[in-house]
């Protein structure tokens, strides 16, 4: 993505919001154009190292482009520390069972799935496919990065245009 039109984006928001903030959430992976998040750290047991935190290389970058004061936080304790609700509950344990059923019927190389709103299991994707990517037309608006919420009328609740 462009980090240019992002920075004026984020201070286009900022400068608009009574309350002088915008926000950004990225994940890792999202990298700017040009950018290249370098590896650090010890090499794991099979000789991985873990990428730089994309979250605060984009605020320290975002930081100096807009000279706007930028705070990088790692969400992914918080979003995990939170109690379940009842639908969370209730699919995590219904998706267990399924993957038992699964495996008393013999069936193995499956995952368990919700398509068309039902319970459902499909094949495990093959690794030589590459990574699912997004139909970001109809996703997602790239002028504004942030996510379609328009025209939804008719949609399931969950994702749909994963490819």
């Amino acid at each position: 993505y462009d980090l240019d039109l992002l920075a004026g984006v984020l201070a286009q928001d900022h400068d608009n919001n009574p309350s002088r903030y915008s926000l950004v959430i990225t994940a890792e992976g999202a990298i700017w154009r040009g950018a290249r998040m370098e590896a650090v750290g010890a090499a794991d047991a099979f000789g991985h190292r873990h990428k730089a935190n994309v979250g605060e290389a984009l605020a320290a970058e975002l930081r100096q482009r807009t000279g706007i004061e930028t705070l990088a936080s790692e969400l992914t304790y918080d979003l995990r520390s939170g109690e379940p609700d009842s639908i969370d509950s209730m699919v995590a344990i219904t998706f267990a069972n399924v993957a038992m059923d699964l495996v008393e019927a013999g069936e193995t190389g499956r995952m368990v799935a919700i398509q068309d709103g039902k319970y459902a299991h499909a094949p495990l994707p093959d690794p030589a496919l590459g990574p699912r990517t997004v139909d970001v037309a109809t996703m997602y608006n790239p002028e504004r990065f942030r996510p379609r919420y328009d025209g939804k009328l008719g949609d399931p609740m969950l994702l749909v245009g994963l490819h």
